[in-house]
């Protein structure tokens, strides 16, 4: 499982729990966030943690957005929005960090695994459709999809949920669940959703 924007492990954690027996790769662009996600994967024989980077389409040196919640970090700005619906989130810095493509990622973590299912974990603030760019090649060996969509812009040039839903059933996929994630605590309108994919091959499997 490629547990991409896990911030400090929460999701990871999660999947031990309920009993997930397989290996997890976590990957975090935040240092403070790595920092404590490193911790947290001490003790536990089959969850890796990747060095601090971010996961896109290229390799390049780029900017990470500090949030003052943490899990609401990004490479793109924040919209209005979003800081109205969690004023807590709002940006409080931003730092430097290594953008590299999940592709490449696996060269240096499962070279020896080629061919071997994955699942793709995304809760990368916007950043979705640069995940999927910078993984061609790993997308035909991942089975199944879990992440985040926006249902209205929280960060500028985000992709709209429509476009990412429709990539993600062109690649192979089918929806099978979405969650609510992010609500706005004055209007209770669903801001994000969790949803997951699982590609056609594997039928309810």
């Amino acid at each position: 499982m490629l547990d991409v924007g896990a911030n400090v492990g929460q999701f990871a954690k999660r999947m031990i729990a309920a009993g997930y027996p397989d290996r997890i790769i976590s990957f975090e662009p935040v240092s403070s966030s790595h920092s404590m996600l490193l911790k947290n994967a001490e003790g536990y024989d089959q969850w890796q943690v990747a060095r601090r980077c971010a996961l896109g389409g290229e390799r390049r040196k780029v900017m990470v957005n500090i949030a003052g919640n943490s899990e609401s970090s990004s490479l793109l700005p924040m919209l209005e929005r979003h800081v109205s619906a969690l004023p807590i989130s709002k940006y409080l810095g931003a730092e430097e960090t290594e953008l590299i493509r999940l592709d490449d990622v696996l060269e240096e973590f499962l070279p020896a695994e080629k061919g071997a299912s994955l699942a793709l974990k995304m809760d990368v603030q916007g950043f979705e459709g640069e995940v999927l760019d910078g993984a061609p090649r790993t997308l035909k060996q991942i089975k199944v999809i879990y992440t985040e969509m926006s249902l209205c812009p929280l960060y500028d040039r985000e992709v709209p949920f429509f476009d990412l839903y429709s990539r993600i059933l062109k690649l192979g996929f089918r929806c099978v669940g979405i969650s609510p994630g992010f609500l706005d605590p004055t209007t209770w309108e669903v801001l994000q959703v969790d949803a997951t994919f699982v590609a056609e091959q594997t039928n309810s499997k």
